[in-house]
């Protein structure tokens, strides 16, 4: 643990971008469910449907293992 201010530490910036990546993608993810738990129980969900990731990150195939 360090309490030097992030521009010295050369790590932080990235860190910090990962840390805030995956906050988005879990707020969507939650926002994603809720909206659809309101479909299914019936309920209008206010809105278009959340999107989760980017349409790049879906154009692409689909990687396999073999």
């Amino acid at each position: 643990m360090t309490t030097a201010p992030a521009s010295e530490v050369p790590a932080a910036g990235p860190y910090r971008q990962v840390l805030s990546q995956r906050k988005r993608s879990a707020d969507a993810v939650t926002a994603s469910t809720a909206y659809y738990q309101q479909q299914e129980s019936g309920e209008d969900p206010p809105g278009q449907p959340p999107v989760i990731g980017d349409s790049p990150q879906y154009a692409g195939g689909f990687k396999t293992y073999t």
